[in-house]
């Protein structure tokens, strides 16, 4: 359990810092490189983060377990991959939006905690209650995240600017419960 608490600690820092970073590189009016000066160094801690946070959080999952999940990991993976791939053919080609990275780490952020969210029930660091209560939230977040990723180019810059970032605040949010009731083992 230690080992996905401490991945997740690390991920809610990479969406601080991808959130500072977005502050910084995508406030309106801002002219400056995104990836070099103080956007790059925001940019390269974001990365370092989040690369680190899914390797100990992997780490974690494939731990040893106490009881039986619900869904076996390999599902929730192939469940992902289907439903990213679906979301790129429509977001592409039915509505003719840019496909960016953020789609991919969307998808891959609810598919990382579902699996880690059933890790922790495994391990007994949550409860039943509290792993449907994270599930619930992870697939808000994920919800509210595409919404906010599809209307990002139909706004304008002021208004992007704060779309950019409502998925990072929601999901940092949906971590951070995690983490609180996997520190109490409720």
């Amino acid at each position: 359990m230690k080992w996905i608490i401490a991945g997740h600690i690390l991920l809610v820092l990479c969406c601080l810092f991808y959130l500072f970073w977005w502050c910084v590189a995508f406030r309106p009016g801002y002219t400056g490189a995104r990836v070099s000066g103080l956007p790059g160094i925001l940019l390269l801690i974001t990365a370092a983060a989040g690369l680190s946070g899914i390797v100990i959080s992997v780490i974690g999952i494939n731990g040893p377990t106490v009881r039986k999940g619900f869904v076996p990991t390999g599902y929730i993976l192939i469940a992902g991959i289907i439903i990213y791939f679906g979301l790129l053919i429509i977001t592409r080609l039915i509505l003719h939006r840019q496909v960016t990275t953020e789609l991919f780490l969307i998808v891959g952020w609810l598919a990382v905690e579902l699996i880690s969210f059933q890790t922790a029930y495994r391990m007994e660091g949550i409860s039943v209650k509290s792993l449907l209560i994270l599930c619930v939230l992870a697939f808000a977040a994920a919800l509210v995240s595409l919404f906010f990723y599809l209307q990002y180019y139909q706004v304008n810059e002021a208004r992007g600017y704060i779309y950019g970032m409502i998925p990072l605040i929601t999901e940092a949010l949906c971590m951070a419960i995690f983490l609180f009731l996997a520190k109490r083992g409720a």
